[in-house]
């Protein structure tokens, strides 16, 4: 479990973090925001990389914490067993059984093969691997996805929900589909501020009837952005088809279903 009360992280005059409180038990929990939002100040705020004020507490000892950067990078020269048996060695373990790790990540059959041989995808199951080293029960992942092509993407993303059953793993992202796939709760981060935190099938719930397609000729655009947040815009024949978030809509808008990414825009666009 990780435990952050009232943290705030200032880099001179400007506050990247402002008074964040967060819980993330055992599970999956994705960290959700745009690029800037401060995901990954807070994650190497959790680490101890960096001072902050406020608190923060880990469920066991620091060195049982796994981390993997968004650009995860280790020696390409040697093969992927004697690059984590270096890992090993820099954790503090003289002699660790791999074999377990190599099974969780479905990465034994590429043991024996050069670092700089392999996929983004097995390159990314190996920084999972490297976090997984000294049994760790909390692992922070740094947009994991990002750069993977879709069939990596999946695959990673059921890689790191079956790792989630017996540990705390933090899922830090920009990209709505990773989460809305796999995740138990969902913190939205915009400009240091945390706009909610709530367990998945509960976020979409509160945009209930707030959410709408209405269709408008292209002039009237700027008009409507006034009255509403237009989240999405499509082009059709006679006209723009626009999804809005609106308290409340428009009568002439259509209320539609809402979606975690409806959700994301309808909080983090035009903040």
């Amino acid at each position: 479990m990780i435990t952050i009360q009232n943290v705030t992280k200032k880099y001179g005059k400007k506050k990247v973090l402002d008074d964040i409180s967060l819980t993330f038990p055992l599970g999956v929990h994705g960290l959700l925001g745009p690029n800037g939002a401060g995901k990954t100040t807070l994650i190497r705020c959790i680490l101890g990389l960096v001072p902050f004020q406020g608190m923060i507490e880990t469920e066991g000892k620091k060195s049982n914490i796994g981390y993997v950067p968004q650009h995860f990078q280790i020696m390409e020269e040697l093969t992927v067993k004697e690059a984590l048996e270096y890992v090993s060695l820099l954790k503090g373990f003289k002699k660790y059984d791999l074999t377990p790790i190599f099974e969780q990540t479905n990465v034994w059959e590429e043991r024996n093969k050069r670092v700089k041989h392999l996929s983004g995808g097995m390159l990314r199951r190996v920084g999972i691997a490297q976090g997984l080293i000294g049994d760790s029960n909390i692992l922070l992942l740094d947009e994991p996805t990002v750069g993977l092509d879709p069939k990596e993407r999946v695959h990673l993303r059921n890689l790191i929900e079956t790792l989630g059953r017996d540990r705390c793993i933090v899922l830090c992202t920009h990209i709505v589909e990773d989460v809305q796939q796999i995740g138990d709760t969902v913190a939205i981060l915009h400009e240091g501020k945390v706009l909610i935190h709530e367990k998945k099938e509960n976020l979409t719930k509160q945009m209930a009837g707030k959410i709408g397609v209405i269709t408008i000729r292209p002039e009237e655009l700027p008009a409507l952005e006034e009255r509403v947040k237009v989240l999405q815009v499509h082009t059709e024949e006679g006209g723009l088809r626009c999804h809005i978030y609106g308290d409340p809509l428009p009568k002439e808008a259509t209320p539609s279903g809402v979606s975690l990414e409806d959700m994301y825009l309808a909080l983090t666009k035009h903040a």
